[in-house]
């Protein structure tokens, strides 16, 4: 349920209004706060963002609008298929009940990235968009994550220790879900391991033993995940904030430089 404060006001047949804006949230260039803040200076009686396939962001954005006293309707613009097109339908007035459209946002949100990604596999394949860039010739990853899902767990474990043992599984999914949906990418595709597998030049990896904010796992998945082409750098009493630091950062920078020289000077690493 979302509350709406846009209740008990009436406004005059000459009123300045507008039902269908759009915010950096889907396909605008404003933010929230300064959208609303333009229907302020404009000397708007009411007005909608209705940006598209979003109903998860309604509850902040009325938030804003209630802290400057702007009274704005709940309202989403929603992509659907009427006689075998695609159309946009605007809807008003679903605060109270909010689960059929969260529904509809997921179904949309998996049908569009289902599409993106064979629209992208299709000129992948057709020599438009060429899969390897040939002026990468190496990689070189300081303290990464293997995937933004254990990375989560990671980071909530190292900050947030007594909460973290009353979480399940299912809630770190479904929160990071939710925080794909408010910005704009899926979160499973943020995952450095798979990536790095299908990498064609070398992979050097560094990473501090001591790291507590992403432990040395990470890397070691990701060395796992490539084979002989990585080069995994143990770095000991070194964690996340000061890997680099001091004598220890100039030697790993050394032996950086020497990597990229065998790797592609000699030609040494096999790839």
């Amino acid at each position: 349920m979302i509350r709406s404060y846009a209740t008990g006001f009436t406004i005059t047949a000459d009123a300045i209004v507008d039902l269908q804006t759009h915010t950096h949230l889907s396909d605008g260039k404003w933010s929230p706060e300064a959208l609303v803040d333009y229907f302020l200076q404009g000397a708007f009686a009411t007005a909608a963002i209705t940006d598209h396939d979003r109903v998860d962001t309604m509850a902040g954005i009325q938030r804003i609008a209630q802290d400057r006293g702007f009274p704005l309707l709940v309202a989403a613009e929603m992509t659907t298929r009427w006689h075998d097109s695609t159309v946009d339908i605007l809807t008003f007035g679903f605060e109270n009940n909010l689960s059929p459209l969260e529904e509809l946002c997921d179904r949309i949100y998996q049908k569009q990235s289902a599409i993106s990604r064979q629209v992208y596999d299709h000129l992948v394949k057709h020599g438009h968009i060429p899969h390897d860039d040939e002026r990468v010739a190496g990689v070189v990853s300081i303290s990464t994550f293997s995937s933004l899902r254990e990375v989560t767990e990671d980071y909530v474990k190292c900050f947030l220790p007594f909460i973290a043992p009353m979480l399940s599984s299912e809630q770190y999914d479904e929160a990071i879900a939710e925080a794909g949906k408010v910005a704009g990418f899926n979160p499973a595709e943020a995952n450095t391991e798979r990536a790095a597998s299908t990498l064609r030049v070398p992979l050097l990896l560094i990473h501090g033993e001591d790291d507590w904010k992403i432990p040395i796992k990470h890397a070691e998945r990701i060395k796992a995940a490539v084979g002989n082409s990585c080069l995994l750098v143990r770095v000991p009493e070194r964690g996340h904030g000061d890997l680099l630091r001091g004598e220890v950062g100039v030697k790993l920078l050394e032996q950086s430089l020497r990597w990229l020289e065998e790797a592609f000077v000699k030609g040494n690493i096999d790839r």
